[in-house]
Formats: structure tokens, C-alpha cells, sequence
């Protein structure tokens, strides 16, 4: 993993940036609204993927890598199950009218790079965002937690792997299953569960009305402005089992 330096400073940079900008933003957009329109229909080679969508009662929108037979840089057209968020890159709003913040609560991207933060045993994963037009939103990141320490510390970050099976036609499989804790992953391994080109969703930790008053945000971010991931979730076609499978 790279050490931190002007690839790091330069998505705490965007991310600062990016705050405000989407704090503006998030005036004109409704408490779950995305920051980017649907995602345009794109031709997807593999038809057994297709097929798979089709079944659990999606489309597919976006495919970052025709090779891919497992689901893993897909992105579904609009929602998968109407309970789930939509699927779009980059950050979606929370808007609390109340405490007049702006928080974020999941990030979706394509992975690029782990960035390693000296003196620390964390790490930052950063996504690309392929669809920007923007230089303000073409990356977004957070921080992985290895070592929780002191007093109400976040706990280590979890990794999940959704199950692609679940949509509107398909309950009888779990949307999600845990890993695992990153802290127990070695690093040979995590480079065979996460490649670049994956598509990977990052759940931030919420913050209680008191700590966002101090804090003014909705999310536990570091002290570079990044926010602490809680989970970071892959994609596969089967899930969990999947996963395993590729790991044998």
C-alpha cells in the first residue's frame, strides 16, 4: 500500500471541497436524493448476468469490465430492492433540517488504490467515480479502521459481500454477509477480494444529535476530514459463497 503523501492529501483536499459544495447542493435535493442522474444504459456482454438480474428483478445499467462473470463491476439501473439505496457513484445526501448538517451516509465507486497512513495502522481505500464530469467528483474514499483505540472508539471496519441475488423478485437469500473484520484480513488475500474495477459500496458511521453538534456532520470523519468507513461492502452474484468459492 502506498504511503500517505500527495495521492492522500489530495482526496482529503477533494473531500474538504466536496463538502461544500455538496452542503449547497443539498439544499436543492430530497433527504436521500443522489448527486448524479441515473446511470445511461450501457451494453453488458455477459448474459448470464443479465439473466441473473433479470430474475432477481433488475436491470443491469453499467458494467466496468466485460470479462467480469461474477457480478463484481456491475451496477444495477436505479434501485435493486425498493428498500436499498439506489445504485449511483459517488456520495448520497442526508439532509438533518433540524441541526442544519449534511452527512453522507454511503458512497458508491469503482476502486482504485489503498493508501497506507504512516504512524497508523489504517488506511484509506479510494474509489474512482467513472461517470464524472467534474474534477470536484471524480474520487471519493474513507477511512478503514484496523485499530479501534480510547474511550468509544468506532470498531474496526467490516467487510461485507452483497449477494446480487436479492432484488424485487428474489427475498429468499440474504441482501448481505460479513466476511469479516478488515483487521483479519491479510493483505494477499484482500488483494484477491478487492481489484481494481470493483464496485464497492462504503457505509460511513452515523453520529448522535449531540456528537453532529460538535462535530458539524452527520458522520465520524478523521482529523484530515475523511470519513471512518463502518462497512465496505462488494458484489457477487451468490454472495458470500461466491467469495469463498474464489478464495478456495
Amino acid at each position: 500500500m502506498p504511503e500517505l503523501d500527495k495521492s492522500a492529501q489530495k482526496l482529503s483536499q477533494k473531500w474538504i471541497f466536496s463538502v461544500v459544495v455538496l452542503i449547497i447542493l443539498a439544499f436543492w435535493y430530497s433527504k436521500t436524493a443522489n448527486l448524479l442522474p441515473n446511470l445511461p444504459k450501457t451494453s453488458v456482454s455477459n448474459q448470464a448476468l443479465l439473466d441473473k438480474a433479470q430474475k432477481a428483478g433488475y436491470k443491469i445499467a453499467w458494467d466496468g469490465n466485460p470479462k467480469d462473470t461474477t457480478g463484481r463491476s456491475i451496477v444495477a439501473e436505479g434501485k435493486r430492492s425498493q428498500e436499498l439505496f439506489p445504485d449511483n457513484f459517488y456520495w448520497t445526501i442526508e439532509r438533518n433540517a433540524k441541526l442544519k448538517l449534511t452527512g453522507y451516509p454511503v458512497g458508491m465507486g469503482v476502486f482504485k488504490e489503498w493508501v497506507k497512513i504512516p504512524d497508523s495502522n489504517d488506511y484509506y481505500i479510494v474509489l474512482n467515480n467513472p461517470l464524472s464530469k467534474s474534477a470536484d467528483t471524480t474520487e471519493l474514499g474513507a477511512r478503514i479502521i484496523i485499530t479501534s483505540s480510547g474511550p468509544g472508539a468506532a470498531k474496526p471496519t467490516n467487510l461485507t459481500v452483497e449477494n446480487l441475488d436479492y432484488g424485487f423478485k428474489n427475498k429468499n437469500v440474504a441482501f448481505s454477509q460479513s466476511y469479516g473484520q478488515f483487521a483479519g484480513i491479510d493483505k494477499s488475500t484482500l488483494d484477491k477480494i478487492i481489484k481494481p474495477g470493483d464496485v464497492i459500496t462504503i457505509y460511513t458511521i452515523p453520529l448522535n444529535e449531540e456528537q453532529a453538534k460538535v462535530n458539524k456532520t452527520l458522520m465520524l470523519t478523521d482529523n484530515r476530514g475523511i470519513p471512518y468507513a463502518l462497512t465496505v461492502a462488494i458484489r457477487r452474484f451468490g454472495g458470500l459463497v461466491e467469495l469463498k468459492k474464489e478464495l478456495e
